[in-house]
């Protein structure tokens, strides 16, 4: 997944479903990073 803020877009092959404290947690970095 790509985050928006890295050039990701809105297609369905970058998305996960995450909490909103998970996904607030994550911000900007690449699942690899985290």
């Amino acid at each position: 997944m790509i985050p928006h803020a890295r050039g990701g877009d809105n297609s369905l092959e970058n998305m996960i479903l995450t909490c909103s404290a998970c996904n607030f947690g994550r911000m900007n970095l690449l699942l690899e990073e985290v």
